[in-house]
């Protein structure tokens, strides 16, 4: 039973199929230790134990009578609270939504669950999403499993935290500025981020049913989007497989199906880039170069051919990750809120100063900086064609099958509260979102503390099946996960 823990999810579909172990035992063994590890962590916030039971059960009676749901048919999951989950609260950790309830799940969470995966409950998040600290007024903060005084990150953080405890297999997370990637490096774990238009976001914002509309353009329609999150690199291409392709509410996702193919590692270009520079982000830390050197290591023994690029190419990576968000005009923070005037606004601040807002720091924060500095519509033009610009340049020296080596943040896990003094790091991931690009998160062991240390794989457009390869033979050549607490 101990075993189970270890096991990817596929690995756990194929016993079952095989018939060595129940759904019921497997889904019992990984509640039993959401049990216990959740009171120190807080990471899942809305259980479903009694609905996962009854599925299991049934999942049970399906493999028996050969019936034959998908790779995860009977394996227990996670998913991120951002991610709309039928009948159940849908307050992405504000309190000015605690009452939303969707009647259907988000299309990506359906996908999985028609596939026989069994839902054991959803994962915490900061206010909103917007932040890499995982925690809000409506169900508290998350912390790190392999230090609790510090944080798993955000805003798939709980996602994070659930799974390198070993409570959850694997999970639904997502990703507009790092949200996959910073949790999975804080709690060494993998998780991909798509490439834009290749998931619907379909109950998920800005496609929320309770909003009233779907809109068919928005800035954070195209670069934010829904992801896998495992414990092994195994699972991350068949999760990516079933909740990938066009529905029929998201009018944006490709309809084209990513096709993997058998790769010659000889033929591969592997460029890497230690040490990239961010204008207002802090310096990336020796630990996190060294994982990117040690990967490269790793490439070369296979015969890749390698090349460095120089770091500051991405120099001015957050003003374009603010303006891609921008330049569509999609709904204001503020209005998001639920704090559409000034004066609403400095109420709360004067609230929190005291003591007794229902918002958390951070969003008020955002809210404050959405109104004080709008950014000029020339500016938002300028910066997207130095966004179109990078990804050109970026793609020539990729060619057509490369991949870049990169830290996705500054450090490891930073101590609770700290990131409100680095709000910038988060650009190192911000800026594939805003050029739309694949990028896997990948441990590459721990530092002199015992925090995870990682690296991201980047790589054009579409091209997620190299990443993720990528991080497969990563995990091969290293400890991968490891199981926390």
């Amino acid at each position: 039973m101990e075993d189970l823990l270890g096991l990817s999810a596929l690995e756990l579909g194929r016993l079952m199929r095989e018939k060595e172990v129940s759904p019921v035992e497997v889904l019992q063994r990984h509640l039993l230790r959401i049990e216990e590890t959740n009171g120190r962590l807080n990471a899942v916030i809305l259980k479903f134990f009694d609905q996962a039971r009854e599925r299991a059960k049934l999942a049970e009676q399906e493999i028996m009578n050969g019936e034959h749901l998908g790779p995860f048919h009977g394996v227990p999951f996670t998913c991120k609270e951002v991610i709309a989950i039928k009948g159940s609260p849908h307050a992405l950790g504000s309190q000015h939504r605690k009452h939303i309830v969707p009647k259907e799940d988000a299309t990506a969470l359906a996908r999985l669950r028609a596939g026989g995966a069994v839902l054991m409950g959803a994962t915490n998040v900061p206010e909103m999403g917007l932040w890499i600290e995982c925690s809000n007024t409506v169900y508290g903060r998350t912390n790190n499993p392999h230090d609790l005084k510090r944080t798993c990150g955000g805003s798939s953080g709980g996602e994070g935290a659930i799974i390198a405890a070993g409570g959850s297999p694997i999970g639904l997370g997502s990703d507009a500025g790092g949200s996959i990637r910073i949790p999975s490096l804080y709690c060494g774990i993998f998780g991909h981020k798509p490439s834009s238009r290749t998931v619907p976001l379909t109950g998920h914002l800005p496609l929320l049913a309770d909003t009233g509309s779907y809109p068919a353009y928005t800035a954070m329609h195209h670069y934010t989007t829904i992801g896998p999150m495992a414990r092994k690199a195994e699972d991350l291409w068949p999760l990516l497989q079933t909740i990938a392709g066009p529905d029929s509410v998201d009018p944006l996702v490709y309809g084209k199906a990513l096709e993997r193919k058998v790769i010659d590692w000889s033929k591969v270009k592997v460029v890497v880039c230690p040490n990239p520079v961010i204008q207002l982000a802090n310096k990336i830390r020796p630990v996190m170069q060294s994982a990117v050197h040690d990967a490269a290591a790793v490439f070369n023994d296979l015969g890749c051919q390698l090349e460095t690029l120089d770091g500051d190419l991405f120099k001015n990576s957050m003003a374009i990750w603010e303006a891609v968000f921008k330049a569509a005009g999609d709904q204001s923070l503020n209005d998001m809120f639920g704090l559409e005037s000034s004066t609403g606004l400095l109420k709360e601040m004067a609230l929190k100063t005291a003591g007794r807002s229902h918002y958390t720091l951070p969003g008020l924060v955002a809210c404050v900086g959405e109104r004080a500095k709008p950014m000029p519509h020339w500016q938002m033009a300028q910066l997207q064609s130095e966004a179109n610009v990078l990804y050109g340049r970026l793609r020539r020296k990729l060619g057509p099958n490369g991949i870049l080596l990169i830290p996705p943040f500054t450090s490891p896990a930073l101590k609770h509260n700290q990131t409100l003094a680095q709000p910038f790091d988060f650009a190192y991931c911000g800026i594939f979102n805003a050029l739309g690009m694949p990028a896997t998160s990948v441990p590459m062991g721990k530092d002199q503390h015992g925090l995870p240390i990682g690296i991201q794989i980047v790589s054009s457009l579409r091209q997620d099946p190299l990443t993720i390869a990528a991080a497969n033979v990563l995990e091969q050549a290293t400890e991968g996960w490891q199981m926390a607490m």
